[in-house]
């Protein structure tokens, strides 16, 4: 492999990277909107309270919808395993 060829496998990771970041700290600021709901509304989605709080505490390169999505697919668990399924 080349300089040149090393140079672009790095922008493209780098790039990817951003696009992740970005992808999650839009979808944090949808999340946090979730706050503004009542505990009905949440809990008619399947969520409480506690669980958006602990889904916007995790890093900011993890996407806090996702977080939520897997809460309710694999139960309370996954909001401490989210951050080893990412990069």
């Amino acid at each position: 492999m080349n300089s040149a060829q090393s140079r672009l496998g790095a922008s493209s990771k780098l790039a990817r990277q951003l696009r992740v970041l970005f992808r999650a700290s839009l979808n944090r600021l949808v999340v946090r909107r979730l706050l503004e709901m009542d505990d009905h509304e949440l809990w008619d989605l399947g969520i409480s309270r506690h669980d958006v709080r602990q889904a916007l505490r995790l890093p900011l390169y993890v996407d806090p919808s996702q977080a939520l999505s897997r809460l309710k697919e694999r139960g309370p668990e996954c909001l401490r395993s989210c951050p080893a399924d990412y990069p």
